[in-house]
């Protein structure tokens, strides 16, 4: 087994595998959400500040913090046989997502979870 050392540089945590650092900051998820489109209610989440029902099968995921830029990745999961996409651009306070049917018809669903990662503000 090797070991690992922990060290702090610049507001950064870095892990030494024995002469590499890696930057736990960078790699760690930013925020996520776990969201109801058809109550309108997020069940859990992690520095989303809310959760806009803009219209049918398109909400908005709001950040408590920032992204330093619109370059920020992110992975959503929508139920029950649906697909999804961004509806815009990224921004750094959030995102737009919208969710349809394999006919391409927009619809609320029940179960919509988004993680993302990127830099902070």
């Amino acid at each position: 087994m090797t070991s690992a050392r922990l060290k702090s540089q610049n507001g950064d945590l870095l892990v030494r595998d024995g002469t590499t650092d890696t930057s736990v900051k960078s790699g760690i998820t930013k925020a996520w959400a776990n969201y109801s489109q058809t109550d309108a209610t997020v069940r859990d989440s992690f520095s989303i500040s809310s959760v806009t029902d803009d219209s049918t099968g398109i909400h908005t995921y709001v950040f408590t913090n920032n992204m330093s830029n619109a370059n920020w990745a992110a992975g959503f999961i929508t139920r029950n046989n649906r697909h999804q996409w961004n509806t815009t651009e990224g921004a750094t306070t959030g995102r737009a997502v919208r969710t349809a049917d394999s006919n391409n018809t927009l619809g609320d669903q029940h179960s919509n979870t988004i993680v993302c990662t990127g830099d902070l503000a």
